[in-house]
């Protein structure tokens, strides 16, 4: 895996907080800092949860950093020194799981008691109406619809999203699973509406996993939940396991502007609406990745078809699909596909989408009819450690890249691999050989572009430096014969982060992915 670590000592604290909070400006204490969460009605066992699964900036839980801290005395300022703020089980391994505790003091809440969903509500939630001295998080209390400061009427539900979406260093908040046992559809998108996404500055990625969100149809979401302002730079949003057929049409959902991660798992989406389609559009421009690996796309349906075609030959982008969606696909239309298409999803084809290819489809170059006709007959050229072949190009890499354990106050250092690479590559005439550096992505959500230069040696055209936005030319067989580079190991790689990704580090462990391409139908992955 390759991997670069950050870790901070104590004497670098005050960097770190500087780096965080971003641009050098100062973060006055508010007047509610020190109010305890248990002082808003929220049960002292869900603030626990969330002490057991959040995380600050150096890498342990609430819970981890003070052992004898109770649920009774963590407070608002607590919250808002998290990176991650999470209600769901999350520590120790990284994959969310809903909360028991949570989720049934959710679903078991009263209208009104516990939460308070009407329709002025959600107005309450906005940055003018929560912080400050006269704001609900300071009053303790939600002003509208006939309720005054006397009343101090503070459902705890909607008073908990307030405070979490106070937390302006947070790069992840994880909401898995927290409408999970909430039956009604309707009610779970409406109490997952009462968190307001644009107040948090830092939020790079937004967990709704498990919400029982279903088509994402409530009104309100593309205000609150599924709303972001420019300034922010929302890039990973999980929706996986909600139920979901099909996400509504007609829905604007700002939060998809810089999405580059978008998970889908364990839906079993069956259509393609508009609202869908400018998610995936904006997967495809920032080249990232969809997983929609459950899905059950109806052919039937003209808008789905065609707009999972159209992400599917793009240029950019990785859209995982199911088996019998891919097959279906192609069965449908196999003249539409292009050679980018039929390589991204060339390992799940069946026969007799093999055959429909070969003979509906004159578009495709013979480098992939050829390597079509192979996999038909049985001699699949796809082979090697970590490498695919098409009609005799290939490229095949091995070997695992760490960069160490490192210090915040060594950014500006050229970082050195001590280990090596295995490469192999075989260019028929005209064929050129690329590779593609995805963003640094930490365990907490946060992401950074950095520059890893691979050195000449002997291989490529000069020293190769590679980031997240270049495909640059490692080899070119400008020749009429193949040419084959031979198990050469690749040492000597270094690491630079230019001084404008620095402030995107933070105290966790980061990792890549190196794509190597032979043209537009080879690619070999390297973590």
């Amino acid at each position: 895996m390759m991997r670069l670590r950050k870790m901070i000592f104590s004497s670098l604290l005050a960097l770190f907080v500087f780096f965080l909070i971003g641009g050098g400006k100062s973060v006055q204490a508010a007047s509610y800092d020190n109010n305890t969460l248990t002082s808003y009605g929220i049960p002292a066992t869900v603030v626990e949860v969330m002490m057991n699964n959040s995380m600050y900036a150096d890498g342990k839980s609430p819970t981890q950093e003070e052992p004898n801290l109770k649920p009774t005395e963590f407070t608002v300022g607590d919250v808002t020194e998290l990176q991650v703020v999470s209600l769901a089980n999350r520590m120790g391994s990284y994959q969310s799981t809903a909360n028991s505790t949570v989720a049934d003091w959710v679903a078991n809440g009263a209208a009104n008691s516990v939460y308070d969903i009407s329709p002025n509500v959600y107005a309450q939630n906005t940055e003018d109406k929560v912080t400050g001295d006269s704001g609900s998080l300071a009053n303790k209390a939600l002003i509208f619809d006939g309720h005054t400061l006397d009343n101090h009427y503070a459902p705890p539900f909607n008073m908990l999203m307030q405070i979490i979406a106070s937390a302006n260093n947070a790069t992840t908040v994880d909401l898995t699973g927290v409408t999970s046992e909430v039956k009604d559809t309707t009610l779970a998108q409406s109490l997952i509406s009462l968190f307001q996404t644009p107040r948090l500055s830092s939020l790079n990625t937004l967990l709704l996993g498990d919400d029982n969100l279903t088509d994402f149809k409530f009104y309100m979401m593309g205000q609150t939940v599924m709303d972001v302002t420019d300034a922010q730079n929302v890039t990973a949003l999980d929706l996986s396991n909600n139920g979901t057929s099909q996400v509504a049409w007609g829905q604007n959902f700002p939060i998809m502007r810089q999405l580059d991660d978008l998970d889908l798992a364990g839906n079993q989406v069956a259509t393609i609406s508009d609202t869908l389609n400018n998610m995936l559009q904006s997967i495809v421009k920032h080249a990232g990745t969809t997983d929609m690996s459950s899905s059950s796309l109806q052919m039937s349906d003209w808008n789905t078809l065609q707009n999972i075609i159209a992400v599917l030959n793009a240029t950019e982008g990785d859209i995982k699909l199911s088996d019998k969606s891919v097959n279906d696909i192609v069965n449908s239309q196999p003249q539409a596909l292009n050679d980018g298409a039929v390589a991204a999803v060339f390992n799940q084809l069946n026969t007799d989408s093999i055959q429909k290819l070969l003979s509906s489809n004159n578009s495709l170059s013979e480098q992939t009819k050829t390597a079509l006709t192979h996999k038909l007959s049985g001699k699949d050229d796809s082979g090697g450690t970590g490498g695919t072949s098409t009609a005799g190009n290939n490229v095949a890499v091995s070997g695992n890249l760490d960069f160490g354990t490192n210090s915040l106050s060594d950014l500006d250092s050229t970082f050195q691999e001590n280990g090596s690479l295995d490469f192999t590559a075989t260019l028929l005439p005209g064929s050129k050989l690329t590779a593609t550096l995805a963003s640094w992505t930490g365990q907490d959500g946060s992401f950074f572009g950095g520059i890893i230069t691979l050195p000449n040696n002997g291989i490529f055209n000069g020293d190769i430096n590679l980031n997240n936005t270049n495909s640059p030319v490692l080899s070119e067989n400008k020749g009429n014969a193949p040419v084959t580079l031979t198990q050469h190991t690749l040492t000597g790689i270094t690491l630079n982060i230019p001084e404008d990704q620095q402030t995107r580090i933070r105290a966790t462990s980061y990792k890549t992915t190196i794509t190597w391409h032979v043209n537009a139908d080879q690619s070999a992955n390297q973590n």
